[in-house]
């Protein structure tokens, strides 16, 4: 009888500690589900299909402060929007520019940048997990979450309470923030989803030692799969390779394998500007670093595209209505 009690008492603490367990982490999740500031609001705002401008901007670090939508939405009288997240190329954010193509109605244009640096690594490990953590539920995301690191992807799938274990510290400010303030209220996104870059001008001599960046093919066919699919749904794709830093490109002995690699997009239809050469990346005062834009460089570059698509495009206003 003693045993029996014991028994019951250890299966009701489990119980219990269950109940908790899976309370916390559905509260957690769904409060970092409704945060509509930063990259976690960015992503949010695709999965829950509350994003959907005429042009928008895909990409890494160098997709976040090279392009200012502030200035395409004025010179071109379109809705525009910067999705670039910070740290993470098209290998690991190729499921969410998936679900925003597949749900789009009033996209006419998405720009993908692809800087010489990163653009076409394939991802060993995640990069800032805890911001797509809350949408493993999403296939898009999960497939491509999968791809990079497929262990850790199968135990958040499968073993209760995983994915509460791969939040960081860095998202418990945020948690409180979103927790605190009222689910409901708009997304706030200052310039458009374009972040400055106000850092001063780096005039420190690169390092000149020779180096070949990686180029992976599976991330390659990735971001091919990703035109297709939006030339599919009658969006047109443009690849840019963004600036860099002429003494920084230099340095890099396969950049002519980069860059024809990716031109042969065009013969698919996909439009590609390649800036590696431009006058742009001849200005050091222009950068902070070898690829990424200050605030001045970056709205020159963007009035540059600006040109390039008025170039290639009717941008009459009656088209984006």
């Amino acid at each position: 009888m003693l045993s029996s009690n014991r028994t019951y008492k250890v299966i009701l603490l489990i119980g219990i500690i269950s109940i908790l367990l899976f309370l916390v982490e559905r509260i957690y999740i769904n409060t970092m589900k409704s945060l509509k500031t930063g990259s976690i609001g960015k992503i949010n705002a695709v999965i829950n299909h509350d994003l959907d401008v005429n042009l928008s901007i895909w990409g890494a670090s160098t997709a976040l402060v090279n392009f200012n939508p502030l200035i395409i939405r004025d010179s071109l009288n379109i809705s525009a929007f910067n999705m670039g997240l910070n740290g993470v190329n098209i290998d690991q954010y190729n499921g969410l520019l998936k679900e925003y193509l597949n749900y789009t109605k009033e996209s006419n244009f998405i720009i993908i940048a692809i800087d010489i640096y990163g653009g076409l690594e394939k991802r060993e490990q995640f990069y800032e997990l805890h911001n797509w953590i809350q949408h493993l539920d999403n296939e898009n995301i999960y497939d491509c979450l999968y791809d990079i690191d497929c262990k850790t992807m199968v135990k958040a799938k499968y073993i209760p309470f995983y994915p509460i274990t791969l939040y960081s510290k860095h998202t418990f400010p945020l948690f409180r923030s979103a927790l605190l303030n009222n689910s409901s209220s708009e997304y706030q996104f200052i310039n458009l989803g374009f972040e400055p870059n106000n850092a001063l001008i780096n005039s420190k001599e690169i390092d000149t030692t020779q180096i070949i960046i990686p180029i992976n093919n599976d991330v390659f066919k990735k971001l091919r799969n990703s035109c297709f699919l939006a030339l599919s749904k009658k969006i047109r794709p443009i690849i840019v390779i963004t600036p860099c830093r002429k003494d920084g490109l230099n340095k890099i002995k396969n950049v002519e394998k980069f860059v024809t690699l990716l031109q042969t997009l065009e013969k698919e239809g996909i439009v590609v500007y390649n800036y590696l050469n431009s006058p742009i990346s001849s200005n050091p005062s222009f950068f902070e670093d070898n690829t990424h834009l200050n605030t001045k460089g970056a709205d020159i570059f963007t009035e540059d595209v600006i040109n390039n698509l008025k170039s290639d495009f009717n941008f009459n206003s009656d088209n984006f209505n």
